[in-house]
């Protein structure tokens, strides 16, 4: 296939992302990241963050200024918080492909560009956006400059990759270091290059470090003292890991099944490439001479092997070594498109692809035909597109050309589907979005939304109404938030009874809720569907008298 023709599909996947930030809205975490933003705008302070007026440090601030300063000049909208996280990913698209490109060759480096921002998990955390996506940006970022210093030398790459490495941090914290510095580790140890290993530069890079991500830890200082600087390196990471902070995933192999469809629809080749490389390590280490990059297995293995263990695991945790894993990918693909494999391998890798193409197919009829049942007329029209460039690609395209051309452009349909058909079903589901119509559309005054306790925790209600109001988060706050006189309330059956104890004249909404993130097997099968639905509520306190 020409780069031409990757060129054009991969402008063709931006199109789809750009058109899925249009019909998908913000929820739970990721609304919660965009209203961070929005309270920096509101505030002017950069430095000390804050959700709901509450001194805020889960996260460090990357995305949060990248979302406050597109909102500077677009305004407040998901829309300008979507591209902002878009912007902030094109240096790591740009990484992805130098850094392949300077490992093994031009073409390699189109197709590993080409894989990642064609992947599910690039597109699917770009319209849900994670702080592990800035983090997969400035990590890759990093990797090349640095690399490029230790491969062509030049130190001002170097100051560039230590800079680049704060950045990181800045996204997401410590691992943001973790990461390349085990890639330029492996590799450096592994070719033996002790000089570059025992150098004066090292010394230059930990003040310049720490002068990057002073930032973070000034904010955390000032909110919360030394607790907020341990925070940040040990807690919020080593308490993930241990599960002493947050977790409790006990599988070992989460994130092989999980990269299956991150990584989709390329997972076959991003396997395959990895343990090509493992292999080459493997031969390297019998005989004693290491002619394979260790760079790219070094960022992604010792990371892998911290996640797997981690008692705490998300999906969104992978973002950060895939760009590393699709270049893998493509440089085995560089093998598989010369034949130069076990023709049962061949063949076996090609019925796969097949078989991938063909699954995605069977998903969107089990969705739009049963699970979701879909009537839009533009849907059919437009799906009916997606499946004859799919058949047209089978019947005129040969060798490679056939077999990409069947997987992408029935991935494009699943996506296309996903966001225009599954997603906006899902959404009526998902009560917040509910209770903020009711909530702006009778809100014509200084009323203000509030959220009572964890279960009506749902930060798209700070971000989507037009007056925030607090998160009250015990019950030994009921008597402070009765006071809210006039305001609304959003909780679940626990604070709706404390609330009706104090006031029963309250006007309460029932919503039935099911979490988007949360579509298990019992809830996606129509017949069983009501039974796992759950209650929420939107309560409106009378005013008080005097009001």
């Amino acid at each position: 296939m020409t780069d031409k023709k990757l060129w054009i599909i991969l402008g063709i996947f931006f199109a789809i992302t750009i058109a899925a930030s249009f019909s998908t809205s913000l929820t739970m975490n990721s609304a919660k990241y965009a209203q961070v933003s929005r309270e920096i705008v509101e505030s002017g302070d950069w430095i000390n963050l804050t959700i709901a007026g509450e001194a805020y440090d889960q996260k460090p601030p990357l995305m949060f200024w990248a979302g406050a300063l597109m909102y500077k000049i677009f305004g407040v909208s998901d829309f300008s918080f979507k591209w902002a996280i878009l912007i902030l990913s094109i240096p790591g698209i740009l990484a992805t492909f130098k850094l392949a490109e300077l490992l093994y060759n031009r073409k390699t480096a189109t197709y590993a560009t080409v894989f990642w921002v064609l992947s599910l998990g690039y597109i699917y955390f770009h319209n849900d956006p994670h702080t592990d996506t800035a983090l997969s940006s400035m990590v890759m970022l990093a990797i090349w400059l640095l690399v490029r210093y230790f491969e062509k030398g030049n130190f001002l790459f170097f100051i560039g990759g230590i800079i680049s490495v704060g950045l990181a941090m800045v996204a997401k914290g410590p691992v943001g270091m973790v990461i390349p510095a085990m890639a330029i580790a492996a590799h450096l140890i592994g070719h033996r290059r002790w000089k570059d290993i025992f150098h004066w530069q090292w010394l230059v890079a930990v003040p310049l470090l720490f002068l990057a991500i002073s930032p973070a830890l000034i904010g955390l200082y000032n909110q919360f003292g030394m607790k907020g600087i341990k925070f940040y390196f040990w807690t919020n990471n080593v308490g993930r890991i241990t599960g002493s902070y947050q977790g409790t995933n006990t599988d070992p192999v989460f994130y092989l099944h999980t990269a299956l469809y991150v990584l989709a629809p390329f997972s076959v080749l991003a396997y395959a490439g990895l343990f090509q490389k493992i292999t080459g390590l493997v031969s390297g280490l019998r005989n004693k001479v290491m002619e394979t990059e260790l760079y790219t297995l070094g960022g992604i293995l010792p990371y892998a092997l911290v996640l797997s263990v981690a008692k705490m695991k998300n999906p969104h945790y992978m973002l950060a070594i895939s760009p590393l894993l699709m270049i893998l990918a493509a440089n085995f693909l560089q093998r598989y498109l010369s034949k130069d494999i076990k023709p049962s391998i061949f063949k076996g890798i090609r019925t796969l692809h097949y078989v991938i193409g063909i699954s995605f197919w069977l998903l969107i009829g089990l969705f739009v035909f049963w699970i979701y049942p879909e009537h839009k007329l533009s849907y059919w029209l437009l799906i009916g597109l997606f499946l004859a460039a799919a058949i047209w690609a089978f019947v005129r395209q040969n060798s490679f050309n056939r077999e990409f051309g069947v997987l992408t452009f029935s991935f494009m349909a699943f996506l296309f589907s996903l966001f225009y058909s599954v997603y906006p079903h899902m959404k009526t589901y998902h009560a917040p979005y509910q209770a903020i119509e009711i909530v702006n559309s009778e809100t014509s005054g200084p009323e203000q939304i509030h959220l009572f306790l964890p279960e009506g925790r749902y930060w798209e209600l700070f971000f989507y109404c037009k007056n925030v109001g607090t998160y009250y988060a015990t019950v030994d706050e009921i008597d402070q938030l009765m006071g809210e006189s006039g305001d609304w309330i959003f909780t679940g059956h626990k604070g709706l009874n404390l609330i009706l104890e104090r006031e029963p004249s309250a006007r309460v909404v029932e919503f039935e809720h099911r979490q988007i993130a949360r579509q298990t097997p019992a809830f996606l099968n129509p017949k069983t569907r009501a039974e796992k639905l759950s209650k929420l509520y939107l309560v409106k306190l009378p005013k008080s008298a005097n009001q």
